[in-house]
């Protein structure tokens, strides 16, 4: 089965270790199917353990679960049919969600804008305060695109992320030179989706309004992490989603 993830294609046959599944729990996905049609793959972290009596599991983050609700149906769509539990940070190569403060998140390019049409229609159920008058809201877009303004991070939860990237306690809308990158691999998780991935840095696109015109989004790079009113006409920016 080919399954489609943040526009891209992965091969399911290809998924069969927990590190496919972006965990290092050293085990072999297994297949399932339930009554009802339908099917996915199971890892499991050898470090739980189950009484053979009570059932009762002990320990955290045990399983790693991608199942398809349509069964053999299509559209073999991440985030559509194809659904996972917060364990799962990949599926193949595709990054599918990153764990930090306490959520998943998904990862996606913001190259969609927002039409003034579209945000004066939809501008109560997304959240927006302000409609940019143009048709080029790139901000606006990576709300519609995660299904409302709160489905963005705010800057706390960026900071949080920024915390686990560069390895040290940081805070909102503070800047921070001479750092060095902790956690190589959520660094270029987010850095591969980015516009900006041919240079050393991206650009995450937070819940914060400031204006019509601009947003809090801070950049990440590969030394320094500063926070800037970005203009919402600019695309270089990432939508990181807040999932189920």
């Amino acid at each position: 089965k080919e399954v489609t993830v943040d526009g891209k294609t992965t091969t399911i046959k290809d998924t069969q270790t927990a590190q496919d599944l972006g965990k290092n729990w050293g085990t072999n996905v297994v297949g399932f199917q339930l009554a009802n049609g339908v099917n996915g793959l199971l890892a499991y972290n050898p470090d739980c353990t189950q009484d053979e009596y009570s059932n009762q599991i002990t320990g955290s983050d045990c399983l790693g679960v991608v199942y398809d609700t349509s069964a053999y149906a299509k559209p073999n769509e991440h985030l559509k049919d194809i659904r996972t539990n917060g364990n799962v940070k990949k599926l193949g190569d595709e990054w599918i969600c990153l764990r930090f403060a306490d959520h998943c998140w998904t990862v996606s390019a913001a190259d969609t804008p927002l039409s003034y049409a579209d945000c004066k229609e939809h501008q109560e159920e997304l959240g927006i305060t302000y409609c940019r008058g143009e048709n080029d809201d790139y901000w606006g877009g990576a709300v519609k695109k995660c299904g409302g303004v709160d489905k963005l991070p705010t800057t706390e939860q960026l900071a949080d992320l920024a915390s686990a990237i560069y390895g040290q306690e940081m805070e909102a809308k503070s800047n921070y030179d001479n750092l060095t990158i902790k956690d190589q691999e959520l660094f270029e998780s987010l850095h591969s989706k980015s516009l900006s991935a041919s240079k050393s840095y991206f650009y995450v696109w937070s819940r914060e309004e400031v204006s019509s015109a601009l947003s809090y989004s801070p950049y990440f790079g590969d030394t320094t992490l500063h926070y800037n009113h970005a203009y919402r006409g600019g695309n270089a920016d990432l939508a990181v989603c807040l999932g189920d």
